[in-house]
């Protein structure tokens, strides 16, 4: 199983935790809202890096939105855990929503086959629920 679906299996529970503390507890809500944040900038530096490559067909805040939603600490206990997905199933299913929700420009197909070069990794960027690196670090979440 790809690292970035380890992480959710492992971290899932702590982070479904940490948001049910967050209504007693002030200085687990500061944190969450750290994390949230921190989450947010890191989806924008992807967007961003998706974008530079002059293909993306939408804005860097709209890929950004859309990466940060699908991408939510939220969404992975809700199919794997309680819908009983396979991690497999998930990833395949989080590819495809992004590459449906993440138009890009067309590019001519050589040779007849599908253009390799186009596919993007994605999910080797993304971690769910998503990697924070500590105040001062440049990480992107992957």
């Amino acid at each position: 199983m790809p690292r970035p679906f380890r992480n959710c299996l492992r971290l899932a529970p702590p982070v479904a935790s940490l948001q049910t503390a967050t209504s007693s507890e002030p200085q687990l809500a500061d944190l969450w809202t750290e994390i949230s944040e921190r989450r947010a900038t890191n989806m924008n530096r992807f967007a961003s890096e998706l974008h530079k490559t002059g293909e993306l067909a939408v804005s860097v805040d709209r890929a950004a939105d859309v990466i940060w939603a699908t991408n939510s600490p939220e969404l992975y206990p809700l199919l794997v855990h309680q819908r009983q997905w396979t991690g497999d199933q998930y990833r395949e299913w989080l590819a495809d929503s992004w590459e449906r929700l993440l138009p890009f420009h067309a590019r001519p197909r050589t040779s007849g086959s599908v253009d390799q070069s186009r596919q993007l990794s994605y999910l080797d960027h993304m971690t769910c629920p998503p990697t924070i690196p500590s105040a001062g670090e440049g990480s992107t979440g992957g």
